[in-house]
């Protein structure tokens, strides 16, 4: 709540000139501002959603984020056809459909771990936290809320960047970024899970077996994206002819995924380490990789490229940065000095008291 109310209050003020500090076009600025104002709105909902959503899978509970993610995703298209299709409610409904799926799936994650869980608790009442435990919290967190916020304003730098080319480019660069999703998602899906998994071995002790999962998700990850995007680029033009059939939007989808999804094997593993690092509890090595691939590399190569070379090499800077990253984590990673640090920490923990004895 102390992060989501100031920045629910911060993003619908500066919605609109945001968006028009991307340049976004005239003829879509006021639909653009409405939705983001709403989504803005509904951030409680998903800041929270996402809190319970870590505490589920912290305690080895993966299967009911998704079930819960689910159930929002249906009632999302569900109401997006309702809002729009009956009462014409058009971008507004479509924002409205997407806070209120992400309070129903908030509502059911607090309901299964009050009812569910045994030692966790979410109610007023038990908002008393151990001093200790939140400043722990904050120093972990910080850095990967930071890093979430460098991507954020990176991305917008970007998207300025392709929004200054005509709209056809624009719509191939969206289109293109929907069908890499099928890739980019079991990534995020293998990340999240071996840093769960980390965290958990770790604390437990067991830190070989942290190593062989890191290995085995490397391995599973990989493995699925050799499968995955080859077909994405053999089929990369009927799949963005389902977005648009307008043949310079489709030009433009295939110049991302042509220079893009061939490198996604380098994201794949930056993704299993920066995870793994994140269950030990370092986030700063991942914090200083997000930022030297996007910021010191991606953007400023962008710019460069599109400049002396044109617009579509400016893709090429996706797989740069992927490679910037890995600079930055496989030698940290390598060094096993993330292990000693969280082993460390841990036994502080324990001579503290414990962190069990700070639930109580």
């Amino acid at each position: 709540l102390g992060v989501a109310i100031p920045l629910t209050a911060i993003g619908i003020l500066l919605a609109r000139p945001l968006l028009i500090l991307i340049d976004t076009p005239a003829d879509v600025l006021p639909q653009a501002t409405t939705y983001m104002q709403i989504i803005f709105a509904g951030l409680i909902a998903s800041f929270g959603f996402n809190v319970n959503n870590g505490i589920l899978q912290g305690l080895g509970d993966s299967r009911s984020p998704l079930l819960f993610l689910g159930i929002a995703t249906v009632l999302n298209i569900i109401l997006d056809l309702f809002f729009v299709l009956v009462f014409n409610w058009g971008v507004m409904g479509v924002a409205l459909a997407t806070i209120m799926a992400q309070l129903v799936a908030f509502g059911f994650s607090i309901w299964h771990i009050n009812r569910r869980q045994g030692f966790i608790r979410i109610s007023p009442r038990d908002m008393n936290p151990s001093r200790r435990i939140l400043w722990k919290s904050i120093r972990i967190g910080l850095p990967t809320g930071l890093q979430n916020v460098s991507f954020s304003l990176g991305t917008m730098v970007l998207q300025r960047l392709i929004n200054g080319y005509q709209s056809e480019f624009m719509a191939g660069f969206i289109a293109a970024n929907r069908i890499d999703t099928l890739a980019f998602l079991p990534m995020m899906s293998f990340s999240i899970a071996v840093t769960t998994y980390v965290g958990q071995n770790i604390g437990a002790g067991q830190v070989d077996r942290a190593r062989r999962g890191v290995r085995s998700a490397i391995l599973l990850s990989t493995i699925v994206c050799l499968v995955i995007c080859p077909i994405i680029l053999i089929f990369s033009r009927p799949l963005l002819m389902m977005f648009n059939d307008d043949p310079l939007v489709i030009e433009s989808g295939l110049a991302y995924l042509n220079r893009v999804i061939p490198f996604f094997v380098l994201l794949s593993l930056l993704f299993m380490l920066s995870g793994a690092l994140r269950g030990a509890g370092e986030t700063m090595i991942p914090l200083l990789s997000s930022v030297g691939s996007l910021w010191v590399a991606r953007l400023p190569v962008a710019y460069l490229l599109a400049h002396y070379v044109g617009r579509d090499s400016l893709f090429f800077s996706f797989p740069i940065g992927f490679a910037i990253g890995l600079v930055i984590v496989v030698p940290y990673y390598l060094s096993g000095r993330w292990l000693n640090k969280s082993l460390i920490e841990q036994k502080e923990d324990f001579s503290e008291g414990g962190p069990a004895d700070a639930l109580l």
